[in-house]
């Protein structure tokens, strides 16, 4: 494992990260499922989509968390716009920084 990424038992469910990843920059750590999810832009589309951790599928996985920034304020991670809204207003909050 790359020492320069937070390793999966660091991460907190619910917590939003700084990451690198083929398809977000940002996204929340579902800790049940083990995926963090993100806003995804492809042809002009935004939807919410899952990522895997790297070390964990090295097949698809991409995701490797460097910094926990927020938490997400709700108990229940479900893909619905108000995690779509949430991610979005945090995300335009990132790109002012």
């Amino acid at each position: 494992m790359n020492k320069n990424w937070l390793p999966i038992e660091k991460c907190i469910h619910r917590g939003l990260y700084r990451i690198r990843a083929r398809n977000f920059s940002i996204g929340v750590y579902d800790e049940k499922r083990q995926i963090f999810i993100g806003i995804r832009e492809k042809f002009g589309d935004r939807y919410l989509f899952p990522e895997h951790y790297r070390d964990l599928d090295r097949h698809s996985g991409t995701v490797k968390p460097f910094e926990l920034i927020d938490m997400y304020p709700y108990n229940n991670i479900l893909l619905d716009q108000k995690l779509f809204d949430w991610l979005n207003e945090r995300i335009q909050k990132e790109n002012e920084k």
